[in-house]
């Protein structure tokens, strides 16, 4: 170039593949006065990102329930990818409507990304099967393969509470010997109540 200013137009074509390069620039002026020349790099990345897992995999659905009874209020997925960048969760509807879209920024360690079961405007979905839709980016802006993950939405179960956490039926006295479950139900449903001790054995059966 000549004058005060030169552009320079560069195509990754003119160079063999990816990776990171140098660039130099010297200038010289009409009386053979040269420049204080500059250097600087750039990265050439062509090469789109992979999601390497995400967690729960395909064979499991999450489930949901934004009633705002501060159970299950959200669900989160790990994701993990190849290089450092960002993940991008789009739900649809069975419809293949986007009710909600987001993004997190992550490294190549595995990542949480969460869902509240709700509308970009903070308002509950209607229950339903809805697919969550993974798309990797790179620092580069190259989109990878989407990875999809089946989440339920059903609020009818919710308030499932106790009245005491901490309870002594075993001392004899008359204090602290029970403490009193209880649910609430949006609409008709059938519902099995189990009581589960450490071992994860069910001791007990209140509803079947």
């Amino acid at each position: 170039g000549s004058g005060s200013t030169f552009d320079v137009r560069f195509l990754p074509a003119d160079v063999a593949g990816d990776g990171t390069y140098t660039y130099r620039v010297a200038g010289i002026d009409a009386w053979a006065n040269g420049a204080t020349p500059t250097s600087g790099t750039f990265v050439i990345d062509n090469t789109a990102p992979r999601l390497t897992n995400v967690q729960p995999d395909g064979a499991t659905v999450k489930w949901v329930s934004p009633n705002g009874d501060l159970a299950k209020e959200s669900v989160t997925w790990a994701a993990t990818v190849n290089e450092a960048g960002s993940v991008a969760l789009r739900i649809v509807d069975a419809g293949g409507t986007t009710v909600r879209s987001l993004r997190v920024t992550t490294g190549t360690a595995p990542t949480d990304v969460s869902w509240n079961g709700r509308t970009s405007g903070g308002t509950p979905v209607p229950d339903g099967r809805y697919e969550a839709r993974f798309t990797p980016r790179d620092a580069a802006g190259n989109d990878g393969p989407v990875i999809t993950r089946g989440v339920l939405v059903d609020t009818t179960l919710g308030d499932v509470d106790a009245s005491k956490i901490l309870f002594y039926p075993q001392d004899g006295d008359a204090l602290a010997k029970t403490t009193t479950l209880r649910f609430a139900l949006t609409r008709q449903a059938t519902v099995t109540w189990t009581i589960v001790n450490e071992a994860g054995a069910v001791v007990l059966t209140l509803l079947d």
